[in-house]
C-alpha cells in the first residue's frame, strides 16, 4: 500500500471515529487538523488547545492497518474526552477510557510497535533493543543506566551495529 493510501485510510479512520462520537453525544465535534510529521518513539500525540493530532508516518508505513486501527482513534479520543469532560481530566483516565469504548477500541495506554533507531543495545533476553538518541546520549554521559524492562538486566551498547533504512 502506498503512503498516500495509508494517509487516506488514516484520515478515513479519524472521520469514522468522529461520526461515532457525534452520534453518541448528539453534537458535532470540530474535526482536528492532522499532521504526519511526528518523529521518535511516540505513535501519536493530541494537542487539545490546537485541536491537532500528530501521527508518526514512519510507524504508519511500517505497521499499516494495525497502526490505523489503534493510533488515530486513541488520539482522537483524547480530544473528544477533553471537549466533553473538560481540559483537566487525566490523559488516560476513566473519561478517556469511556470515549475509547464508544469508538469501539480497547483503552490501551501505549503502543507496542517496534521503533527502530540507530542505537542498538542488547540484554540477557534480547540482542536488539532500540534506544532513542536522547537516552543513548544520557547513557554515554553516564547520567542514566539503561535496563531491560523485561529481564531487568543492564543494556549494553552494540556500537558496531548499524541500522540501514530504505528511504
Amino acid at each position: 500500500m502506498t503512503f498516500e493510501e495509508l494517509h487516506q485510510k488514516t484520515l478515513d479512520r479519524i472521520e469514522s471515529v468522529y461520526k461515532r462520537v457525534d452520534e453518541h453525544y448528539g453534537m458535532s465535534f470540530p474535526r482536528p487538523q492532522i499532521s504526519f510529521r511526528l518523529k521518535g518513539r511516540r505513535a501519536g500525540v493530541a494537542y487539545y488547545r490546537e485541536n491537532l493530532i500528530k501521527l508518526n508516518s514512519q510507524l504508519l508505513v511500517e505497521n499499516g492497518d494495525k497502526f490505523i486501527l489503534d493510533t488515530p482513534g486513541h488520539e482522537a479520543a483524547h480530544l473528544v474526552a477533553r471537549r466533553v469532560f473538560g481540559g483537566f481530566i487525566k490523559s488516560h483516565g476513566d473519561e478517556w477510557k469511556s470515549v475509547m469504548r464508544i469508538i469501539g477500541q480497547e483503552p490501551t495506554r501505549c503502543h507496542e510497535f517496534e521503533v527502530k533507531t540507530n542505537h542498538v543495545y542488547s540484554c540477557a533476553c534480547n540482542p536488539s533493543n532500540y534506544v532513542s538518541t536522547y537516552y543513548h546520549n544520557k547513557s554515554l554521559k553516564g547520567t542514566v543506566i539503561l535496563k531491560c524492562k523485561k529481564c531487568k538486566t543492564r543494556l549494553s551498547w552494540n556500537k558496531h551495529t548499524v541500522i540501514v533504512t530504505g528511504k
